[in-house]
């Protein structure tokens, strides 16, 4: 099995990984609670949500420290999703390489584009991923020191004393500032995996032929297709924040769940089946050139023949001349 074809049956594998904890994180943190009391005197998310931002209610740190326990609990899974997405877009940058390399003609612009598309497309998450590891990790240690605070336990960190409510309300608007840095970056990075997806379609269509075949065509092209409705179902969030939100969660979950799989699954395949048309290629060349080979042999050994004859014609001729 070759390497690329081995990376892509590792990327659908980890795709299932990264897709089962992100679906995971998002559900229990959007509609679970730790605490079944606060679930049953709130019921509805929206209110919960409203209340944690009015820091005059008088439920409103409850609500906060009840998010930061689902968050403390959900820790392992965050992390777990970090890694695999870390995972899969080391694989896909080397994939994606090794489908250029396949390409029939010359790098030009679209190719030159294509690829600058998935490198930023590829470099962008692991960015945004390790740049908000620090702030998840930390967040969560703040806000078990807090609770122990506030539940008269030892802390972690001796030198923290005298805090008071305002220190759940600075912890829970910080975290949001930092979370809402990567917001934007993430709809900038479905729109450069989107071109590049449709790009490597139309171009590999016809400049790889047997590695982006039809249903390699297809599924990249809806690929990209997804990845740019999904852009601009994130931009119309400041028309309806909550429902083109889900929208496009929706969206990336049928590209993630269905779309990427298939893509892979389909290349890898195509990978394999390359090689074994190189091969036949090689073995079809060796054959054609022993084939030459014999057929100059036995040119040689005519023209050797044809020496002889002319050799015994002299040999006669000159034997006659004397007598």
């Amino acid at each position: 099995m070759k390497p690329a074809q081995l990376a892509c049956f590792a990327i659908v594998a980890i795709l299932a990984v990264r897709t089962l904890s992100t679906i995971m994180v998002f559900t229990v943190e959007h509609y679970s609670l730790a605490d079944d009391s606060v679930h049953k005197k709130y019921p509805d998310r929206t209110d919960r949500r409203t209340i944690m931002m009015d820091f005059n209610h008088t439920d409103n740190i409850m609500l906060i420290k009840e998010s930061w326990q689902v968050k403390i609990d959900l820790a392992s899974w965050a992390v777990l999703g970090d890694v695999a997405l870390t995972a899969q877009l080391v694989l896909m940058l080397p994939v994606l390489l090794t489908v250029k390399q396949q390409f029939k003609r010359s790098a030009d612009e679209k190719e030159l584009f294509m690829m600058v598309c998935f490198c930023l497309g590829v470099g962008i998450p692991i960015l945004v991923a390790a740049m908000s590891a620090g702030p998840r990790s930390m967040g969560a240690w703040m806000a078990k020191n807090l609770m122990d605070i506030d539940e008269g336990k030892p802390m972690d960190h001796p030198h923290w004393a005298n805090f008071g409510p305002e220190a759940w309300h600075s912890l829970q608007m910080s975290y949001m500032l930092v979370e809402s840095i990567g917001v934007w970056v993430w709809d900038i990075d479905m729109l450069l995996m989107g071109t590049g997806f449709l790009l490597m379609a139309s171009l590999g269509k016809e400049r790889a032929p047997n590695l982006i075949t039809k249903p390699v065509y297809i599924v990249g092209t809806i690929i990209g297709c997804l990845e740019i409705l999904a852009f601009l179902l994130m931009l119309l969030r400041m028309a309806s924040w909550m429902a083109f939100s889900m929208l496009g969660f929706v969206v990336l979950m049928v590209n993630f769940l269905i779309m990427y799989p298939a893509f892979f699954i389909l290349l890898g395949k195509n990978f394999g089946q390359m090689e074994s048309l190189e091969e036949m290629d090689l073995n079809s060349g060796l054959l054609s050139g022993g084939g030459d080979a014999g057929n100059g042999d036995i040119q040689l050994e005519e023209k050797a023949g044809d020496a002889d004859d002319a050799d015994s014609v002299r040999s006669t001729t000159e034997l006659a001349s004397s007598q």
